[in-house]
């Protein structure tokens, strides 16, 4: 994808807290919503970290990776950064619609 395309995601991203992983049909998550775990699937070791070159570092924090593969449309990622934005986790609800799953008062004390 070209830099110029990137750069949308990327600043959708940022708008979220969120990074170019968030949006990226390679990133695979595991765990819970709240607390899961990214591991790279990209065919290319030089992307993923298999090999400790010239892969992109940060990209979770907002760092530019030339790797980067959207799994979604902009538009929806726009949508899910907003949710995230205002401190809150984007769901996919029964009718195709993003949602947002607020935390309990007890979760925001916890962190």
């Amino acid at each position: 994808m070209k830099r110029e395309l990137r750069d949308s995601y990327s600043t959708i991203a940022q708008i979220g807290g969120l990074g170019l992983c968030n949006f990226c049909k390679y990133a695979s998550f595991s765990g819970n919503c709240c607390d899961s775990e990214l591991e790279c699937e990209h065919p290319l070791p030089i992307i993923n970290g298999e090999k400790d070159e010239d892969h992109p570092y940060n990209v979770w924090s907002g760092s530019d990776c030339w790797g980067f593969r959207p799994s979604l449309d902009l538009h929806t990622c726009a949508i899910q950064a907003s949710i995230c934005h205002d401190g809150n986790t984007p769901f996919l609800g029964r009718n195709n619609e993003w949602l947002a799953v607020v935390p309990n008062k007890s979760e925001e004390k916890d962190g």
